[in-house]
């Protein structure tokens, strides 16, 4: 009897079929666990270019490129005898001159315009703050001598100056970033035409404890993708985001690293023309309901309304969850003990209602964050 050894008893053709199942099920495999689609985060964000910084504004203006063209069309055709584009200063002088002389707040708007114009035309940080300084006080005279104003967006002056107040706020904000000055009360800047500022402690209004967050940044910094709903508003200010230092977890809810909340930074300023000026920067909180406390002056009128952005920190925060393949964590659901149960997005208020959602199988809570 013939006996043969290490023979396969399934013919070729079965073989090469149970080869071709197994490499099937490698590639799918492989596929799964690293495609995009099954990846928990869905929200990304990256640094913005300088056209992205300024089409972050430009929902808020019609123009933001130069002067206007009722200040373009004064300095042009009513004070030949100065060149405002190499002496601004001078020209400064002039229009409160006329102003002197016939109480217009028309002059007023031209000169914070101009200010605003030489900040952001100067390549100088250190000169150009002063121009900032310098709108930023014109703006603030010409809402005080216009009583009657109307701070509706369908008046182009009054949007004008809350668009030059805007750009002072954010020019100032990123000087103090740079030289390391946000939370630093002990110094002073001159603007373009000498006055003093001096910089007073900086005033909170958060939904969380001052020394809780690490620092703050623009929303215009950053370039959000995938976020699917946007939630912005126009208004006075420059929003902000807020970055939160890693907060202690509050009996079965869970805080994650990363947290942030939404601010809107409004710059008060002090003081009148023969004195030193006085200068405090106001962090909101827009998450609250009551955004803007009773200390704020500069809101006190009616129709006034603030800048928010809800979107941009939402999606930083986001961003900086873990990014988990949600097949593997689906399949290997007894190592994720740590990662389940009930996890904030926000800081924790209690006197809040809390609203929880819950995902499915293969997903994860960033799910909600997104849509």
């Amino acid at each position: 009897m013939k006996q043969t050894f290490g023979r396969s008893r399934f013919p070729g053709w079965f073989r090469m079929g149970a080869i071709m199942q197994l490499a099937v099920m490698a590639a799918a495999w492989l596929l799964l666990t690293s495609c995009s689609f099954v990846q928990s985060r869905e929200v990304t964000i990256s640094p913005a270019s300088a056209s992205e910084k300024e089409r972050y504004y430009q929902d808020e203006s019609f123009s933001r490129e130069g002067l206007s063209f009722e200040s373009e069309n004064f300095l042009r055709g009513n004070m030949e005898q100065v060149d405002y584009e190499k002496n601004p200063v001078e020209a400064l002088h002039k229009l409160n001159e006329y102003y002197a002389i016939s109480d217009d707040p028309k002059y007023l708007r031209i000169a914070a315009d101009l200010c605003r114009w030489v900040a952001l035309d100067s390549g100088d940080m250190e000169f150009a703050i002063r121009g900032h300084l310098s709108a930023l006080y014109y703006t603030r005279e010409v809402f005080a001598a216009w009583p009657d104003h109307d701070t509706t967006f369908s008046n182009f002056a009054s949007f004008r100056m809350m668009q030059i107040y805007n750009d002072s706020c954010r020019g100032i904000f990123s000087y103090l970033k740079e030289h390391k000055l946000l939370a630093n009360n002990s110094f002073s800047l001159l603007d373009l035409e000498d006055r003093r500022y001096f910089f007073e402690k900086p005033f909170y209004h958060l939904s969380v404890p001052d020394d809780t967050v690490e620092d703050f940044s623009l929303c215009s910094d950053y370039s959000v993708k995938a976020l699917m709903q946007k939630n912005r508003q126009p208004g006075v200010g420059v929003p902000l985001v807020g970055f939160l230092a890693p907060q202690d977890t509050h009996k079965i809810l869970k805080s994650p690293r990363g947290l942030t909340i939404p601010v809107t930074l409004i710059v008060e300023l002090n003081g009148n023309d023969s004195d030193d000026m006085e200068v405090r920067l106001d962090y909101l909180d827009t998450s609250l309901e009551e955004t803007a406390p009773a200390e704020l002056a500069f809101l006190a009128e009616e129709n006034v309304p603030l800048a928010l952005d809800f979107s941009t920190p939402l999606a930083c925060f986001l961003n900086s969850l873990p990014d988990r393949n949600l097949i593997s964590v689906m399949l290997e659901s007894d190592h994720q003990e740590e990662n389940s149960g009930l996890f904030l997005i926000e800081p924790y208020q209690p006197d809040k209602i809390p609203v929880v959602f819950i995902h499915g199988l293969m997903s994860s809570p960033n799910t909600h964050g997104c849509r």
